[in-house]
């Protein structure tokens, strides 16, 4: 995950993210340099970026559901299987 915060608040990000005992790792793009070379233009935004470095899945915005796809993807990228989508390419 990348939280985006405002400098002001960035000092709130690791408690709230220890309280939530979330499994996985947070960093601060303070500066914007992750939204810029990704071109998030949108929160949130989830991106599935496969080993070599290309993005394979992104979704902007939420709605019920949005996981599931982000999960089967996520599966067939650990698989060993084509995910990236021709709008990725």
């Amino acid at each position: 995950a990348v939280n985006t915060d405002l400098p002001v608040e960035v000092n709130k990000v690791k408690p709230f993210i220890r309280s939530r005992k979330y499994g996985f790792r947070v960093i601060t793009d303070v500066d914007g340099e992750l939204r810029r070379k990704f071109q998030i233009n949108a929160f949130p935004t989830a991106l599935l970026i496969a080993p070599d470095g290309t993005t394979v899945w992104s979704n902007h915005g939420y709605r019920p559901g949005d996981e599931k796809a982000l999960e089967k993807k996520l599966i067939a990228l650990l698989s060993g299987e084509n995910v990236e989508e021709p709008s990725q390419k």
